[in-house]
């Protein structure tokens, strides 16, 4: 994980960037009662850092769904840049986290069910090896890679993988999406924003590849965007519209309080509570929801990245909050079934 996006600096924080979790400060507010706790849940979207200051491994990842009072099933581990291979090639480098998920979950079969690496699609057709040997490393878990697409002009803007800027135009880019199609895996498109229309233009020229939009569509609320929420959603609407219009791309839901900066947890002495949370991000799951359809939407917890302001159970009680009115079927897909279908996952046992 790069360096500018995590720290341990004691300086004034900043949003957009990850830090060590405070345990003192999560458990400042006493912890709610969890809503729905038998509703089955997959957690689409977690991570392992081993990182100066911040290690969050399984027993982590254990330990804090079985706290929560809520009942995840499963989960998909989404890459990270942890335990990459330090000698070989670069381009294998990736293939050393695939297999370093599947040691570090050998006593939790449930919990990386699925498997989101990471490689250099600008590869072109050589990556077809790269994801070749993921797949051996998975032992039957790897489903595709995730590729952090998100960049913005201002430099505010933080991610662990920075792309070439014009990557979209790149044939390169695009031969490695038709391998990844032709191999049946599924690419993870974390973009921000105003680049949601670029990720319905890729799925439009690729539309036999499975698209997965992270984050809610990559909201921003802090740098220049700060002050500027209609002006953000209005953006963010027309190209979610975009998306939504290709049923080759599902949405996850979650991983966008943090850069929405919806609340100032950098600096306030509580956390909030489920509440706040679900009434700062209705308007834009809703949203949502209702342009995808529950089938095509999923849930994601984000963690540990997501414990810089919440607790699992204070997540969980914010997305149950939000989808109360919902169908036990409509539920039943947002929360578990949309994840079984688009990550190939085993049948559960819930």
């Amino acid at each position: 994980m790069s360096q500018a996006m995590f720290t341990t600096d004691q300086g004034p924080r900043e949003f957009g960037r990850i830090y060590p979790p405070n345990p003192d400060w999560l458990a400042s507010r006493p912890p709610e009662p969890a809503l729905e706790p038998d509703l089955p849940i997959i957690d689409t979207h977690f991570h392992f850092f081993d990182l100066p200051g911040l290690r969050y491994m399984a027993r982590d990842w254990a330990a804090e769904n079985a706290s929560s009072g809520h009942h995840v099933v499963a989960g998909v581990y989404v890459e990270a840049q942890t335990g990459y291979r330090d000698s070989g090639p670069t381009a294998m480098a990736p293939v050393g986290e695939v297999a370093f998920v599947v040691r570090e979950t050998a006593g939790y079969p449930d919990m990386a069910q699925g498997i989101v690496g990471h490689a250099n699609l600008m590869l072109g057709d050589a990556v077809e090896t790269v994801l070749a040997a993921q797949i051996e490393a998975g032992q039957g878990r790897f489903r595709g890679i995730r590729y952090a697409l998100a960049s913005d002009p201002d430099p505010t803007f933080r991610v662990h993988f920075a792309p070439p800027p014009d990557i979209f135009e790149q044939p390169e880019f695009h031969q490695g999406l038709r391998v990844l199609a032709r191999m049946g895996l599924s690419f993870d498109a974390w973009g921000f924003f105003h680049q949601q229309g670029r990720i319905a233009m890729l799925a439009r020229q690729h539309p036999d590849l499975s698209i997965v939009a992270e984050h809610c569509g990559g909201l921003l609320g802090y740098g220049p965007y700060q002050g500027a929420a209609e002006e953000v959603r209005r953006v963010w609407l027309a190209h979610m519209k975009a998306v939504a219009a290709c049923p080759n791309v599902t949405l996850k839901l979650g991983g966008t309080l943090g850069r929405l900066a919806a609340y100032d947890y950098l600096n306030t002495a509580l956390p909030e509570p489920s509440e706040a949370l679900a009434e700062a991000l209705r308007p834009y799951m809703l949203t949502l929801i209702e342009l995808f359809g529950p089938s095509r939407c999923m849930f994601e917890s984000n963690y540990p990245v997501d414990a810089t302001f919440a607790t699992t159970r204070t997540l969980w009680n914010t997305c149950k909050r939000i989808t109360r009115e919902f169908s036990a079927e409509e539920k039943a897909w947002m929360y578990a079934g949309t994840a079984r279908r688009v990550y190939r996952l085993p049948p559960g046992r819930d």
